[in-house]
């Protein structure tokens, strides 16, 4: 099933830079609870405690809990990469990763706060959810497997010179 995600072994928390500090990683535990084991101190300080042994759904309330670990599952298991909309001002992205046999049991986040919104503690409401299928390498147009990253590149074609 993980064949098409990275592995968790393979992240190089080096390579994302300053979103590191607001990134996490859950894996999944005992009864198919995904729990925190990692998580940047910037985003540990916007909620206001360690989040470190946490479900992963204690970053969003109480009310929108069940849609968030509906759509992380469904990042999960598709496997897909979920992106929400949050309030206030702020924008999270879960990305599914295998263990070393392949299966699917780790997600990797990332929220990205607004300017206002970088020093605000508490948890996030959900205003909108958007999943997009992983497509296996070779499936369909490679453009998916750029989710959200950059404007839709042209291609570069050289011109000879005259």
């Amino acid at each position: 099933m993980g064949q098409h995600v990275p592995k968790r072994s393979s992240l190089d928390p080096r390579r994302l830079g300053s979103a590191l500090d607001f990134s996490f990683i859950a894996n999944q535990g005992p009864y198919e609870t995904l729990r925190i084991r990692q998580a940047g101190h910037r985003l540990c300080d916007c909620m206001g405690l360690e989040l470190r042994g946490m479900p992963a759904y204690a970053l969003i309330t109480p009310k929108a809990r069940e849609t968030f670990t509906s759509a992380v599952w469904q990042a999960v298991s598709a496997p897909a990469v979920a992106d929400f909309t949050l309030a206030p001002k702020a924008q999270m992205i879960v990305l599914p990763m295998a263990d070393e046999t392949g299966a699917v049991r780790y997600i990797l986040g990332c929220v990205s706060l607004g300017a206002d919104t970088a020093h605000t503690l508490g948890q996030f409401r959900i205003l909108g959810t958007r999943i997009k299928r992983i497509a296996a390498a070779g499936q369909g147009h490679h453009q998916s497997l750029r989710y959200g990253c950059a404007d839709p590149q042209t291609p570069y074609w050289a011109t000879p010179e005259t």
